[in-house]
Parts: structure tokens; C-alpha cells; sequence
């Protein structure tokens, strides 16, 4: 998690790092975000892939994604917007 993210959604570091990613999803996109990751440690990049999250002031914060697979390590690189 870096710096932006945590900006974004308004969460410190240790909230984001302490809970799995999901919890931070809206409910209605999690499924959508579970085969998306799946993609990912598949190996398959992900572009212009949109879901919600729930920021730390209660507010509702639209994502666009593009992804690169996971590395060997299990790493996800991503960018938002």
C-alpha cells in the first residue's frame, strides 16, 4: 500500500495492512474484484477495471484499475484512478 492509496481511502497503515484488501471493497463488488485477483495470479493483466471502496470517512470512492500480474513473490502492481 503506498502512500496515495492510503490517502485516497483515508485509512493509516497499519488499518490497511491489518485487514484483508476485501474488507475495504463495497459489498456489491467483491465477488467482481475476488475473479479479477484470480485473473491476476493467473497471469493475465487487468485494464480499465472499476470498483468501490469504502473510505475511513464512511464515503464511497469509485476506483479504475490496470494491473499487471503477480509476480513470483505473489506481488500485484497496480494503478488507480
Amino acid at each position: 500500500m503506498n502512500p496515495a492509496f492510503r490517502r485516497v481511502l483515508g485509512y493509516d497503515i497499519i488499518e490497511l495492512t491489518g485487514r484483508p484488501l476485501v474488507d475495504f471493497i463495497h459489498s456489491d463488488d467483491v465477488e467482481a474484484t475476488k475473479a479479477v485477483l484470480t485473473s491476476l495470479g493467473d497471469g493475465l493483466p487487468v485494464e480499465n477495471f472499476v470498483n468501490r471502496y469504502r473510505c475511513a470517512d464512511g464515503s464511497i470512492r469509485w476506483l479504475a484499475w490496470n494491473s499487471s500480474p503477480a509476480t513470483r513473490d505473489g506481488r500485484i502492481y497496480a494503478v488507480a484512478r
